[in-house]
């Protein structure tokens, strides 16, 4: 009979080891998108906040903190899709500000307003009251935007100088948006104004030998009246 020691394996290495065996899960990437989201957020929230204080009425669109919770979160959505940036962010909080002390703007803004102002696009019934207002002389006018001149253009500025006509409006809010989506989609848009004719500065002598060419006309149209 063996022993039991023989029965035992004579090297350690002769043992079955099962180790078990740990495949080590890679961690998930941070998703940059969700960042920009919560940043995203925590901006929104200020942003709401500071508008309340001057659109007062913003209960008539705020309506529950569910609905603000769901407009929130389309802003959140179309700021970034539109990648407005901290700058343009300040610039379309500014104009919004100034359209409700102004009594212009009295009702809460739509998101697509508001990212028009980011870009520096006034509303719609200020572009196009600017543009009636200096459809008399558009070539010493400063438009506060490109997209401002160009929908006047577009329409005619003889429509515009008929201002009462309910016609001339809306074609100039149609083609306004129409531009204004342009500059949010970051297409440039460029002011082509007539310019002045410059009076071209005369020698002496093109002064002389226009008099003489002057007393030559006069002498020659007495001398047909019979007064020579």
């Amino acid at each position: 009979m063996q022993n039991v020691s023989e029965l035992l394996p004579t090297q350690q290495s002769n043992f079955p080891v099962n180790r078990p065996v740990v495949h080590e899960q890679p961690r998930p990437a941070q998703d940059p998108s969700q960042d920009a989201q919560a940043a995203m957020a925590k901006t929104i929230d200020k942003l709401f906040g500071t508008l309340k204080a001057f659109y007062t009425n913003h209960g008539a669109s705020l309506k529950s903190p569910e609905i603000e919770g769901q407009i929130k979160t389309q802003w959140v959505r179309e700021l970034l899709k539109a990648q407005i940036t901290g700058e343009m962010l300040r610039m379309g909080t500014a104009r919004a500000k100034r359209y409700a002390t102004e009594d212009k703007y009295t009702k809460w803004p739509v998101v697509a307003e508001f990212i028009m102002w980011c870009h520096g696009l006034p509303s719609v019934d200020e572009a196009y009251r600017e543009a009636v207002d200096h459809s008399h002389d558009i070539v010493n006018w400063r438009p506060t935007h490109p997209a401002v001149y160009a929908a006047g253009k577009r329409v005619s500025w003889h429509k515009l100088r008929r201002s009462d006509t309910q016609a001339g409006q809306n074609a100039y809010r149609k083609a306004y948006m129409e531009i204004a989506a342009k500059v949010v989609a970051g297409e440039q848009i460029e002011v082509n104004k007539p310019q002045l004719i410059e009076q071209k500065k005369l020698t002496e002598n093109e002064k002389a030998e226009l008099k003489q060419l002057g007393r030559a006309n006069i002498g020659a149209l007495k001398a047909m009246l019979g007064k020579g």
